[in-house]
């Protein structure tokens, strides 16, 4: 697991997954890694 490309506090509805929130927000992985 590496660090996420955009961090911060973000509001997001309720239901949404994980994964959406570090690929779709966070912009993905810094470095290629699975998540």
């Amino acid at each position: 697991m590496g660090k996420i490309k955009n961090t911060g506090l973000v509001e997001v509805p309720m239901g949404i997954t994980i994964r959406d929130i570090v690929e779709k927000i966070g912009g993905g992985a810094s470095k290629p890694a699975e998540i």
